[in-house]
């Protein structure tokens, strides 16, 4: 702290014996502005250097052939090591041409730090933009993971509800239901047939002598037909069972096309995701961020939760084309039960 004093004290005393020398309305205002940036921020060289150099070139000038002509007038005034020359020339004081040679050794280093100047500011330029990139880049990379985490969430739901269904369909896929009722048939028609081809017999044997023996003959006939028929005839009961299915075929194939649909979408993520983990590996990590490096693991955790989902829809779909199987060997065992009955 006191080495810093000591030097800001020493450039204080410069800046009061330029103050003393200063034109008082050209340049005095300007140089007591100066003194009081420097006091305030230290490190302004970038600011107050180059308005230095102005003033110098300014007293450079007053002592050539060149002071005192405008602008308009001498488009082509010459300035840094030109106007040095041109005072080196135009002067004989030996003193003061020393100084200028001196003088000559600071406009190089200078023409020299504007040259490195002038580069480190294209570089930095250039870098601007390349971070600039960058982050835009970043950006859309950060927008790409939010949308592969709904992706995500969205497949991780549907897993769910199929992985439901699954276990609903388990309970009535292969469950044959059965239902009992009584059947009643008449039975002793075969009685009643004989009885009236018997009746018909003794009809066509019965002489037709006469009206009246006729009918008499016809009436015992008759009632013995109708007695016999009685007799034999009967309703019998019988309990039987009808077996019963649900036919899921159809229902099974829309949830096959479904998963089918989903497994495509699950491979168009990882495509994107193993493409976003490439980007990340081949540009961002090589800046060794800890933002870009969580953003990294972050995207491996997705690929892995999408390789595991994929794998699990895999599992549906066999699950799903086992049921349907289970299920249509079941509809032939209901058709061949109810087929005995």
């Amino acid at each position: 702290m006191h080495s810093i004093v000591v030097k800001n004290k020493t450039i204080n005393e410069d800046f009061q014996e330029i103050l003393n020398y200063s034109h008082f309305w050209n340049w005095l205002p300007d140089w007591n502005i100066v003194k009081d940036i420097y006091n305030e921020f230290p490190d302004s060289y970038s600011v107050l250097t180059p308005f230095a150099y102005t003033y110098l070139e300014e007293l450079i000038r007053t002592t050539t052939s060149d002071y005192g002509i405008r602008l308009s007038e001498n488009t082509n005034k010459p300035i840094g090591m030109k106007l040095i020359n041109l005072a080196i020339r135009e002067n004989n004081d030996v003193e003061y041409l020393k100084l200028l040679e001196e003088y000559k050794y600071l406009y190089k280093n200078l023409d020299e730090l504007v040259e490195k100047t002038e580069k480190m500011k294209e570089i930095s330029n250039k870098r601007v933009q390349e971070l600039s990139a960058r982050d835009k880049k970043y950006k859309d990379a950060k927008n790409k993971i939010v949308n592969l985490e709904e992706v995500e969430n969205c497949c991780n739901l549907i897993i769910e509800k199929n992985n439901n269904y699954l276990e609903e369909l388990s309970k009535k896929v292969d469950k044959i239901s059965e239902r009992k009722y009584v059947e009643s048939k008449l039975k002793g028609m075969n009685g009643f047939l004989t009885s009236s081809l018997r009746y018909i017999w003794l009809l066509s044997l019965t002489p037709l002598r006469g009206i009246l023996p006729g009918i008499g003959a016809r009436t015992v006939a008759t009632r013995k037909l109708l007695h016999n028929m009685l007799k034999n005839m009967h309703y019998e009961k019988q309990e039987k069972i009808i077996y019963s299915l649900g036919n899921y075929e159809s229902e099974i194939n829309n949830k096959i096309y479904d998963i089918d649909s989903l497994n495509y979408n699950i491979d168009l993520a990882l495509e994107d995701v193993q493409k976003l983990k490439k980007e990340f590996k081949d540009y961002f990590l090589s800046y060794s961020f800890k933002e870009y490096n969580k953003a990294y693991k972050k995207i491996e955790l997705i690929e892995k939760n999408i390789i595991d989902n994929k794998n699990k829809v895999y599992l549906i779909k066999e699950k799903l084309i086992k049921s349907k199987e289970l299920n249509r060997n079941t509809l032939t065992k209901v058709k061949k039960l109810n087929d005995k009955n």
